[in-house]
């Protein structure tokens, strides 16, 4: 048998056998994984449309008042369950996309629930308002807790897929995973892992003078006036 005949042997199953659970960087994802996440943050803020309804108008304000508040972690397990089902067609840079369109666009969301938690905490203090403060700030948390969970599976999945491929540590993948789940921290993260990337930086810079400019804009209005 000649050389060249050995070689076309070899060839075709060194081809046909790469790693599977690691993408090429060179394909792209579909686009609805965008679309995904762009339905998610509209999801997320209907919340606050739908809690300022009239409820005397609306018919969906009969259903249980809670109820909103969960969606988002509801469609969280909808979006992991259609991510995980396709992960062999998502790559990290599309994930990592995602998760920044997410987490960026509810800075705005995430800022107006902490301002409106710290002033319901400060009015424990007014006599009147004593009982409806804890109840007010525990209904921001869980919907702001819901809507942290809620994104989880873009980020998570990203996470996996850099470590897979090398380009985040154990230790910068195990902290990150863990700040998924704080407020705050989970966009904090995100915003460090797109210098790490060189992704997306200027949108982290804008995204951070946004952070800064609506949390004094909120504590300014809600807490100090």
């Amino acid at each position: 048998m000649s050389d060249n005949e050995i070689d076309q042997e070899i060839e075709p199953e060194c081809i046909d056998s790469p790693i599977p659970h690691i993408k090429d960087n060179t394909e792209k994802s579909p686009k609805w994984i965008y679309v995904l996440a762009i339905i998610y943050v509209f999801v997320v803020y209907f919340i606050y449309l739908y809690y300022s309804f009239d409820e005397d108008t609306v018919i969906i304000r009969k259903i249980p008042v809670l109820l909103p508040c969960f969606i988002p972690f509801i469609m969280g397990i909808i979006n992991l369950i259609v991510l995980i089902a396709n992960s062999s067609k998502l790559t990290r840079k599309s994930l990592f996309t995602c998760s920044l369109i997410i987490k960026y666009s509810l800075i705005p969301f995430y800022v107006y629930g902490i301002s409106i938690i710290l002033a319901a905490l400060a009015f424990l203090i007014v006599p009147f308002a004593s009982l409806l403060a804890p109840a007010l700030a525990a209904f921001m948390i869980i919907v702001g807790y819901s809507a942290v969970l809620g994104a989880l599976p873009f980020s998570l999945l990203y996470l996996i897929k850099s470590r897979r491929e090398k380009v985040n540590g154990t230790l910068i993948t195990v902290l990150a995973i863990i700040c998924q789940f704080f407020f705050t921290w989970d966009v904090i993260a995100i915003m460090i892992l797109s210098f790490k990337e060189k992704r997306h930086r200027v949108i982290t810079i804008l995204a951070i003078l946004l952070f800064i400019g609506w949390g004094i804009y909120f504590v300014k209005k809600e807490i100090l006036e």
